[in-house]
């Protein structure tokens, strides 16, 4: 039997776990960019890094989360404001045990 087939979905963070977590990890932790962020999307809304950041950090999540099958967890949507002051949301996901975010897109 696969592998993937006995696995068991975690229980989703609330937001308000959600976003503790994510300011610990933006405090303590590691913050990657996927390929796709890093390489289409950040050239296409001219956002860098420093926006990322500041939008998570003033972002709220105000969606349910939703499972993300490549990285088997599950990724949260924070919408929030760039540097400047324009709507930026982001959609991360959160890796507690390592202190992780990975930012799969923006927009």
């Amino acid at each position: 039997m696969l592998l993937s087939c006995l696995m068991i979905k975690p229980q989703p963070l609330s937001p308000t776990e959600a976003k503790a977590q994510i300011l610990v990890i933006l405090e303590d932790g590691e913050v990657k960019l996927s390929a796709h962020l890093r390489h289409e999307r950040m050239g296409e809304r001219t956002i860098n890094a420093e926006d990322i950041r500041v939008a998570l950090r003033n972002g709220e999540i105000l969606r349910a989360p939703e499972w993300e099958e490549n990285y088997q967890n599950w990724k949260y949507r924070l919408e929030g404001q760039d540097l400047v002051g324009e709507e930026l949301t982001v959609v991360t996901i959160i890796i507690t045990k390592d202190l992780k975010l990975i930012i799969v897109t923006a927009f």
